[in-house]
C-alpha cells in the first residue's frame, strides 16, 4: 500500500486553528451569531483534522504481529471521528440557532461581510490542498473544509442583506441553515465511514460480477465463501473458496491462480485470496 502524505493534513489542521481563534474573537466582537456558530464548527474541525492528521499518520505503519492487516484502518477510524464531531456539533448549533429566535441584536455587519471573506478565503485554500488526497480521511476532512466554505458564502450573503434591511433574524437563520447542512452531510459521512468498519461490500464492486469473473474460467466447477470488503475505504479485498472441475498439478494451479487474480485487480479488487479445492486435494494461499 503506498505510503500517504499527513503533509496536507497538517497543513489544514495549523490554517483552520489559527483562523478558529481569529473568527471567535471577531464573533464576540461584531456580535454575530453565524459567525461564532461557524468559530465552533471550525473549533470542531479543527479537533477533526487533529485527529485525522495524527490518525493518517498511524495508519502508515507497516503489519505486525498485533495488527496482520496493518494500520491502515486507523485513517477510517479517524473519519468516523470525524463525522460524529460535526454531528454533535452541528446539532448544538441547531439548538442555540432556535433558542436565539426573535431575541438577537443586529450584528456589526461591515466587520461581519470582511471575517466571511477572509473565511472564504481560508478554507477555500485548506479545501483544495485537502481535496488532492485520496484516503477517506482525508476526504472527510475535505468535506469539513468545503462546508465551511459554503456557510462562509452564505454568510457573505447575509451580512450583505443585513446591511440594507437590518434584519438580524438573518443572522439567526443563517446559523440554523449552516447547522443543518452541516448535519445532514456528517450522518452521511458517518454512514460511509461505518460500513467499512462492518466489511460491507464496497458500493464501487459489483459482487455479482466478480462471481461471474471467477466462474467463466475453464478450470472452475463452482465457488463458495465469497467474502468483498475494503480494508480502508479505498483497499478493496476479496477471499474466495474455488472448486476446480478436475484435479490439477500445482504449476497448473498456480497458473489458474494468477488468472484469476489479474482478471479481479480488473474487477477493482487489490488483494486477492484464492482457496483452491478438488476431490481431496486442496491448495491455499
Amino acid at each position: 500500500m503506498p505510503k500517504r502524505d499527513t503533509k496536507l493534513l497538517r497543513f489544514a489542521f495549523w490554517l483552520n486553528i489559527c483562523f478558529a481563534v481569529f473568527e471567535l474573537i471577531g464573533g464576540v466582537w461584531i456580535g454575530s451569531l453565524a459567525i461564532l456558530s461557524d468559530a465552533l464548527h471550525d473549533f470542531g474541525d479543527s479537533i477533526s483534522l487533529g485527529l485525522a492528521w495524527y490518525f493518517q499518520h498511524l495508519s502508515q505503519r507497516e503489519s505486525d504481529n498485533k495488527y496482520s492487516f496493518g494500520y491502515a484502518r486507523f485513517s477510517t477510524l479517524g473519519a468516523l471521528i470525524n463525522s460524529i464531531i460535526l454531528a454533535v456539533g452541528s446539532a448544538y448549533l441547531i439548538y442555540v440557532s432556535i433558542s436565539s429566535i426573535g431575541d438577537h441584536e443586529l450584528p456589526q455587519t461591515g466587520w461581519m461581510m470582511i471575517i466571511a471573506f477572509v473565511g472564504i478565503i481560508i478554507n477555500g485554500v485548506a479545501f483544495k490542498s485537502l481535496h488532492a488526497g485520496s484516503s477517506l480521511n482525508e476526504k472527510t476532512a475535505a468535506l469539513h473544509l468545503f462546508e465551511d466554505v459554503l456557510g462562509w458564502v452564505a454568510v457573505l450573503i447575509g451580512a450583505i442583506v443585513m446591511y440594507f434591511t437590518k434584519l438580524a433574524i438573518i443572522d439567526t437563520l443563517l446559523s440554523l441553515g449552516i447547522a443543518l447542512y452541516i448535519g445532514f452531510n456528517a450522518i452521511r459521512q458517518l454512514r460511509k465511514s461505518s460500513r467499512v468498519f462492518m466489511q460491507s461490500v464496497p458500493a464501487d464492486i459489483d459482487l455479482e460480477e466478480v462471481e461471474r469473473t471467477v466462474r467463466k474460467n475453464e478450470k472452475v466447477d463452482s465457488i463458495h465463501n465469497v467474502r468483498v470488503w475494503s480494508l480502508d475505504g479505498e483497499e478493496n479485498v476479496v477471499s474466495i473458496h474455488v472448486v476446480l472441475k478436475e484435479d490439477l498439478r500445482i504449476s497448473e494451479i498456480e497458473t489458474v491462480r494468477a488468472d484469476l487474480k489479474q482478471s479481479l485487480k480488473e474487477c477493482g479488487l487489490d488483494e486477492v485470496t484464492l482457496q483452491f479445492e478438488s476431490g481431496l486435494n486442496k491448495s491455499s494461499s
